[in-house]
């Protein structure tokens, strides 16, 4: 290849010919000796040895780059009269394409591997995340902070009822707690907090820390006790008044949806919420019950 070529715009080190290399400062190409590389001491490196693992590579860029190297010479003439131009390599064209080939393969190669290792990433969270990605499940399909559920608790004097609560902490522990008090042992202590988790993700080891709502009559007075026939209303107390307790996963049925209400017949009221959807905890303890 003739310098006024100019295949590349940078010369190709591992082959220092001055033959190959492109116009340098005032169109003079840098001599082979000049192209090392300092390593930090006085002698330097030359960039002529092609440093790979794999033996097969190196044949293959030898043989590509000395036919790069040799393109531009003569073949059978003695490069002097009649005979000079007589039987020529390859054109610099047909090797460039060839180069520009084989690095496509070899560039193709890698973007199928990082495309493999995205979707075998993709398709492990789609596995831990119960078979579903996160980006396109539907939100009632996990428990998040500030969810609003409807749960089972144990009520001294009358037994078990139906509880409207509002997430305030989702706790996943290493191993499941005792159920008859959770509080008992190491495993809640030792759990990770996290803002959601699946719904049917492993309910015995699943702890939610939970502040119930008091029922609330048309009026907007604070009803005694719960499953109250003229319950219409929720408020949702504060700490001091109804402190949080920590529930099984188990106890939860599922969601239910509340709006913020402003005021109640004329009066204004706070941390009062109304059931946007009925169905949803009608369906809940429909379900319980048939259970």
């Amino acid at each position: 290849m003739s310098r006024d070529d100019n295949m590349f715009s940078k010369p190709v080190k591992h082959f220092p010919k001055q033959d190959l290399w492109g116009p340098g400062v005032d169109g003079v190409a840098p001599a082979p000796d000049e192209l090392t590389r300092e390593d930090g001491d006085d002698e330097g490196v030359p960039d002529s040895v092609i440093e790979v693992n794999d033996p097969s590579d190196e044949a293959d860029a030898a043989e590509i780059f000395g036919r790069l190297v040799q393109q531009g010479q003569p073949q059978g003439g003695d490069g002097v009269g009649v005979n000079a131009g007589a039987a020529q390599g390859p054109s610099s064209h047909s090797v460039y394409r060839e180069i520009c080939t084989a690095l496509k393969a070899f560039n193709s190669t890698l973007i199928k591997a990082a495309q493999d290792r995205k979707y075998r990433f993709q398709l492990n969270k789609m596995f831990h995340a119960q078979g579903k990605s996160i980006d396109d499940a539907d939100k009632w399909d996990y428990y998040s902070d500030d969810d609003d559920v409807l749960l089972a608790v144990d009520v001294k004097g009358r037994g078990e009822e139906l509880v409207m609560g509002n997430i305030e902490e989702i706790i996943v522990c290493n191993e499941a707690p005792p159920q008859d008090n959770l509080l008992r042992g190491d495993a809640l202590r030792r759990g990770q907090p996290k803002p959601r988790v699946a719904v049917n993700f492993h309910p015995e080891r699943v702890v939610m820390l939970i502040r119930t709502y008091d029922e609330v009559d048309s009026s907007g007075n604070i009803l005694t006790g719960y499953s109250n026939r003229n319950c219409k209303y929720f408020h949702l107390p504060l700490q001091c008044y109804n402190p949080l307790d920590y529930y099984s996963s188990r106890a939860v049925l599922g969601h239910v949806r509340l709006k913020p209400i402003q005021k109640i017949k004329r009066k204004e009221v706070s941390r009062m919420y109304q059931e946007t959807h009925a169905c949803d905890r009608r369906d809940l303890e429909r379900k319980y019950y048939a259970e």
